[in-house]
């Protein structure tokens, strides 16, 4: 990378440090920074990583346990109420179900499979809107739930899966009355919206694409790639 090239990609990321810290680099998709380094003032090189420190600084969580089952953590309530409501989807579509059932308990199970499938993007965006700022030292500040902070592509990619979900299982938003009512969800509002979502997944697929880090191992990129 030439020194004009590595020069613009000086930014430095969202979070606070002591003023003797030195941002020495930063990465990331586009004009976002999801990686960091910095030099403290004994010359000690502290990695940032938005991913790592979302997922292990929320201040919600009350313990951690193995990826199967940790209770305590808001992060595994995530993955389990999205894993929940999308076997509902997935039940749900399967025609031999739905001929079984008949269209107003098929259009239930979508209601039901939308109501994990949005808790859990519910939770996934307050882990993100709650992620402290301060790194390097005591973490002193509130909580926030609410917040506006379009430089993070983080919060883009949770508020975006939000909006996606609601407005994906809206359309069923009780279940049909009728069985000649047709009550799923408008798929092709929800492949538009997915597909925003998708390139919003930038923090994700960027190391992968970088060379030195093609075998990350994160659970996001496994499903992605699914």
């Amino acid at each position: 990378m030439t020194a004009k090239g590595k020069l613009k990609r000086q930014h430095k990321p969202y979070i606070t440090v002591p003023k003797e810290w030195a941002c020495t680099e930063s990465t990331g998709p586009g004009p976002f920074i999801t990686r960091a380094k910095f030099k403290t003032a004994t010359n000690k090189v502290v990695s940032w990583s938005s991913r790592q420190y979302r997922k292990h600084h929320f201040r919600l969580d009350t313990s951690f346990g193995s990826t199967w089952w940790a209770p305590g953590a808001i992060g595994w309530w995530i993955g389990v109420l999205f894993a929940i409501g999308a076997t509902f989807f997935a039940l749900g579509s399967i025609p031999p179900y739905a001929s079984a059932v008949g269209n107003f308990y098929d259009s239930l199970t979508y209601f039901i499979g939308s109501i994990f499938f949005t808790s859990a993007a519910l939770l996934q965006y307050l882990e993100t809107s709650s992620t402290p700022h301060q790194f390097g030292g005591k973490i002193t500040e509130e909580i926030h739930f609410l917040i506006w902070e379009p430089k993070r592509i983080d919060w883009w990619s949770t508020l975006i899966q939000l909006v996606g979900t609601v407005f994906l299982t809206s359309t069923p938003s009780l279940p049909c009355s009728s069985p000649s009512q047709q009550c799923r969800p408008n798929f092709m509002y929800g492949v538009r919206i997915f597909t925003v979502l998708y390139v919003f997944w930038c923090p994700v697929i960027w190391p992968i694409l970088r060379w030195g880090m093609l075998f990350s191992h994160s659970t996001s990129e496994i499903c992605l790639g699914g």
